[in-house]
C-alpha cells in the first residue's frame, strides 16, 4: 500500500498492511533537529528553512506516512486569523522574543487580563465575530510578535494560507498526505 491508501484505509477503518505513523510534529523539533534554536521556529523569518528542516528530518528518520499539518501554516480566513492571534497574541511570550524565556523553550503563556465583565455583554449584543472585528487589538495586537495592524486581516490570512497551500503541495510531491484541512477552535477556547 502507498501511504495515501493506508491513511484512507485507517481512517474508514478498513484492513491496512501495517498500522500508520503520522507524528504531530512541529518546526521547534525539526530546527533542534538541526541543531538550531527552537526559538528559530517562531521567527517569521526562517520560515523556508523551516521547511527545509522538516524535509531533512523526513529523510532523515525514513520518512512517515502522514502530516497532520502542513510544516508552512494553516489555511484561515480574517476572521480565523483573527481566533489564532487570540490564542497567540499579546498573551504569549516567544523564544527569541523575550529574553525572560530561553531560545530552546516553546513560547509561554503570559497571563493577563485581556476581557472584562463588560466585553461579555459586548458579546451577546454583537456576537462573537463582531466582538472579535471591533476589539482585535486590545485583545490581541500581536501574531509571533508581528502587529496585526501591519497589514489587512485578508492578506494576512491570504498569506498564511498561501503557504500553506504551497507546503501542502510540496508533501504530496513526497507522497505524503497532509490529514488536517484547517484548525477550528470555539468562543470557550478563546475566552480561557
Amino acid at each position: 500500500m502507498n501511504k495515501f491508501k493506508r491513511i484512507h484505509a485507517a481512517v474508514n477503518l478498513e484492513p491496512y498492511d501495517r498500522v500508520p505513523v503520522a507524528p504531530h510534529i512541529n518546526l521547534e523539533y525539526a530546527f533542534r533537529f538541526k541543531g538550531r534554536p527552537a526559538a528559530d521556529a517562531y521567527n517569521l523569518a526562517y520560515g523556508a528553512e523551516g521547511i527545509q528542516a522538516m524535509f531533512e528530518l523526513y529523510d532523515a528518520v525514513g520518512g512517515w506516512d502522514a502530516g497532520t499539518l502542513a510544516t508552512g501554516g494553516v489555511p484561515t480566513t480574517p476572521h480565523f486569523f483573527l481566533l489564532l492571534a487570540t490564542i497567540y497574541g499579546n498573551t504569549m511570550k516567544y523564544p527569541g522574543q523575550d529574553n525572560r524565556i530561553s531560545v530552546n523553550t516553546s513560547p509561554q503563556f503570559a497571563e493577563r487580563e485581556v476581557m472584562t465583565i463588560k466585553d461579555y455583554d459586548e458579546i451577546i449584543e454583537k456576537g462573537w465575530n463582531r466582538f472579535l472585528e471591533d476589539n482585535y487589538e486590545r485583545i490581541c495586537g500581536t501574531f509571533y510578535g508581528v502587529p496585526l495592524n501591519s497589514m489587512p486581516l485578508s492578506d494576512l490570512a491570504a498569506t498564511v494560507t498561501g503557504a500553506y497551500i504551497a507546503n501542502v503541495e510540496q508533501w504530496r510531491q513526497r507522497g505524503v498526505p497532509i490529514m488536517a484541512g484547517a484548525l477550528l477552535s470555539d468562543p470557550e477556547m478563546i475566552l480561557s
